[in-house]
């Protein structure tokens, strides 16, 4: 790492420590790099009048995979300790400018320490228990924002489909209709974050999704502080709800063009559970314009009373691993599912039992 960053680590590191009540931290050595030291500099310090010794390695980003390389070389280098200080508690640290929520839970498994430059702390010995849990900054959540994205955004899609099943990168590519290089690409990052199981070498290799519960949890997360799409509200007389989507299926049939129905009808249709939904609600990739199809349902534009909400896809990939239900097109359960979080009323109670029911983990 750079001097330059590797001081505004130790500078910052220590003005956080002398900020705690009960710590005192005066003293940073700076460690000559080797290729075996696994540690760029330590702080000997006093927490509750214990002394301690932080054998600090830096970094920029950390992930699960990337503790498991560092773990012994840290463990290591803690039981040697350069000589000094032996009546210090020794502890083992990571300072990194971010590190993900599984490498935080898997350094504080192992007793490991970290500091991340959005403040976050956590130091661990026998008499020793620090932890400081600050939220991630808005920049810091958008580190995955390109992995849930575009066709970054499909290839984890697909997997979320097909839970227990394992993929070839070209198998995957080919399903999607992506590049080999994208799907190599979110394999690898995925690999990183322990959310993609492992097998075979070279052109063997496979892969298969590793707690899809959590990634979609990470997806539903990024979904969160993205902006969320236009929905134009329109009002269409004399329809009930079940009549509209089938209206909406044979002017979409007739035009070929592109629909899904998403949100709460999604859900209704997927997994019954509520005696009524007043709104329907889809996605329309055009092949023609939109208006056309709004006056074909004698539909017009209202900002209040609405009983359809209709978002403009900018992307087919809206309208993957969508399924037939009942004669019309509905939108994937996980994307459904990922609407469904921003959406208002009882749209969460929706979620969850969509999840529960068909998504199933």
């Amino acid at each position: 790492m750079p001097e330059r960053r590797q001081n505004e680590w130790m500078e910052s590191l220590l003005a956080t420590l002398q900020q705690m009540p009960n710590v005192r931290a005066s003293q940073i050595e700076e460690i000559e790099t080797q290729p075996d030291s696994g540690f760029d500099f330590a702080i000997d310090a006093s927490i509750n009048a214990k002394p301690v010794r932080l054998l600090v390695q830096t970094k920029n980003t950390v992930f699960p995979r990337d503790v498991r390389a560092s773990y012994w070389q840290l463990m290591s280098a803690s039981g040697r300790s350069s000589g000094k200080k032996e009546s210090s508690a020794v502890i083992p640290m990571i300072a990194a400018s971010t590190i993900s929520d599984g490498a935080k839970q898997l350094l504080q498994n192992e007793r490991i320490g970290y500091f991340e430059q959005g403040g976050s702390l956590f130091l661990a010995d026998d008499d020793v228990f620090v932890l400081i849990d600050k939220p991630a900054t808005k920049m810091d959540r958008k580190i995955d924002r390109p992995l849930f994205s575009g066709n970054r955004a499909s290839v984890i899609h697909a997997l979320l489909m097909n839970p227990t099943r394992w993929f070839s990168t070209h198998e995957l590519a080919q399903m999607i209709f992506v590049s080999p290089s994208t799907v190599s690409v979110v394999l690898t990052e995925l690999e990183k974050r322990d959310f993609a199981n492992t097998q075979g070498r070279g052109p063997n290799k496979t892969r298969q999704v590793a707690r899809p519960a959590a990634l979609l949890d990470e997806w539903a997360k990024q979904v969160s502080i993205q902006k969320k799409p236009t929905m134009r509200r329109y009002f269409v007389p004399m329809a009930k709800p079940e009549e509209l989507m089938q209206r909406i299926e044979a002017i979409c049939y007739k035009h070929q063009t592109a629909y899904v129905i998403t949100h709460e009808w999604a859900a209704q249709l997927y997994a019954p559970f509520l005696s009524s939904i007043s709104q329907v609600k889809c996605r329309i990739f055009p092949n023609v314009p939109l208006s056309l199809i709004a006056r074909e349902l004698d539909a017009r534009e209202v900002n209040e009373g609405s009983n359809w909400g209709l978002i403009e896809s900018e992307s087919i990939r809206d309208m993957e691993f969508s399924e037939d239900i009942r004669g019309l097109r509905v939108e994937s359960p996980i994307l459904a599912y990922l609407d469904l979080l921003s959406g208002e009323g009882r749209a969460k109670e929706l979620a969850e039992h969509l999840r529960k029911e068909k998504i199933s983990f």
